[in-house]
Parts: structure tokens; sequence; C-alpha cells
């Protein structure tokens, strides 16, 4: 267990894998609109979500980062 997302300590991790499941367990029960899967976070989440963000662009239309750490 660390303090923060794995993202903002410079790893790409187990907490973006959780993420990526979080929303397939997601899809698997529901039906989305691709267009409107959005991420976002606050301050070191903030960071987390521009992070997972750009380097998952496919899962995501958007990013909405307030205060990232």
């Amino acid at each position: 267990a660390s303090y923060t997302w794995d993202t903002v300590l410079g790893e790409q991790g187990d907490d973006a894998d959780r993420i990526e499941g979080a929303l397939d367990w997601v899809r698997e029960r529901f039906e989305l609109d691709p267009e409107r899967v959005v991420i976002g976070g606050f301050s070191d989440g903030a960071s987390c979500a521009l992070g997972l963000g750009l380097a998952r662009a496919q899962l995501f239309t958007r990013i909405v980062a307030l205060s990232p750490g």
C-alpha cells in the first residue's frame, strides 16, 4: 500500500490496471456510450487522471483534472 496513486510516483502499475478492470466490469453490466466516458480526479487523483487519461486515451473521451498535485 502506498500513500498516493502509483502514476504520481512515476509508475504505471496496479492502480491503472484496477481502474481499467473496474471500467470493464461496468461495461459488462451496463450499456455505456463510449463518447461519454470521462476520467477525473482532484489533487493526486487529478495527476493520476491526467497520466492515465493520456496513456489510455482509447478509453476516455475527456479528462477532468482539478488541482493536480
